[in-house]
């Protein structure tokens, strides 16, 4: 910290020890900057506080010529605000000016607590609050709860050299971070640099290659600029996928319901259209069948989703019939869904001349079926 930082921190901490009894605050420091935990006793709040909340105020090595950055550590009653977004413009009735102080942001507290408190029945509330600041360092182990998800990954590089970028991700209620670790690791923490940030609704499309599956394309909106396209290869793809999805579903699908795209993993070969007679004839001989086992199961829905891809790759409209047939099959049999891993091993393979996994056994589509529309005419 330079001169002028000490000494502002000085002048603050002298302040802050004419707080009220009831608001408690602890001091630390790390490779981010000096950080004041701030305590609200719930007794003294309105009825709705069931809990104490503790609020952090961050003092980065910017401060003061730059705001402070708040967040809500624990006991927040909305999923939307725990996840270490900055939420100081929210809590202070002004904007912060170079002269505004810490004692000035801590007695703001109280209201907007007992406000996040009062709505905690409405599901819909913090969600528009908050930033994440690109360019910012941020202590990867703040994301280490039940709101978030961490994920290890490298970037795929456009430069020459071939070398991945090492990443760190985290998918928050509706965002999602992208982060270059510091290197060295500091001995303290896992820190890391915020490179990319963007709310899950702003997802355009996701695509995956099967015979690379932890690589996965995504192709983010960004208003009043082109897309944004990511290429990360996830350490596990398939987790990173189910929460992805999980957490749009619980955002009402809206990441690519509104939009005239298409949120798809795609096989990495589509059947040629000389194949889809006999593809067709196959799937109408198995739907004959009396019985659906594992196997059958598993081969059968590998065909739906080959017919599904093929004609959805040609804009043509049976692709909704092969769509819902998955979906029906999907939904009668979610007990062979669960267990595809043991499925995969013994299934047998497709008698199409399409690509299939490196086992031998039908390449299984990752999808979340509710989320696929179709393609703009």
């Amino acid at each position: 910290a330079s001169e002028v930082q000490l000494k502002r921190r000085e002048k603050e901490l002298s302040l802050l020890a004419k707080l009220p009894e009831f608001i408690k605050h602890t001091t630390s420091d790390s490779l981010i900057g000096f950080s004041i935990m701030i305590e609200i006793d719930k007794e003294k709040c309105a009825k709705e506080v069931s809990e104490n909340p503790i609020i952090q105020v961050l003092m980065d090595y910017k401060y003061p010529f730059q705001p402070p950055r708040l967040h809500w550590i624990t006991n927040c009653p909305s999923t939307y605000l725990g996840d270490y977004r900055d939420l100081l413009r929210f809590v202070i009735s002004k904007d912060w000016l170079p002269t505004t102080t810490i004692y000035d942001i801590v007695m703001s507290l109280q209201e907007f607590v007992e406000k996040a408190w009062k709505q905690k029945a409405d599901a819909e509330f913090g969600k528009g609050m908050g930033v994440f600041h690109i360019g910012e360092i941020y202590d990867i182990g703040w994301f280490s709860s039940a709101n978030c998800k961490i994920f290890l990954c490298k970037e795929e590089s456009i430069a020459d050299t071939d070398v991945d970028e090492e990443r760190i991700a985290v998918l928050c209620s509706n965002f999602l971070l992208v982060f270059e670790p510091e290197s060295p690791k500091h001995p303290s923490g896992l820190y890391a640099t915020l490179m990319f940030c963007s709310p899950l609704t702003a997802i355009l499309a996701m695509q995956r290659n099967l015979k690379l599956p932890h690589l996965i394309q995504m192709k983010w909106s960004k208003e009043g600029q082109e897309p944004v396209e990511l290429r990360i290869k996830f350490e596990d793809g398939e987790l990173f996928i189910r929460e992805l999805l999980l957490r749009t579903e619980k955002l009402g699908g809206s990441a690519v319901s509104n939009k005239k795209s298409t949120l798809l993993c795609v096989n990495e070969q589509l059947p040629r259209e000389e194949e889809i007679k006999f593809l067709i004839e196959a799937i109408f001989k198995m739907e004959q069948k009396a019985t659906i086992n594992s196997e059958t199961y598993a081969e059968l829905k590998h065909k739906y989703q080959q017919a599904f891809q093929y004609f959805h790759s040609k804009k043509n409209k049976k692709w909704e019939h092969y769509f819902a047939k998955l979906k029906q099959l999907m939904e009668k049999f979610p007990g062979f869904e669960k267990s595809k891993k043991e499925v995969k091993k013994s299934a047998p393979p497709a008698k199409t001349s399409a690509k299939e996994s490196t086992d031998g056994s039908p390449a299984p589509l990752e999808m979340k079926i509710i989320h696929v529309q179709p393609l703009q005419q």
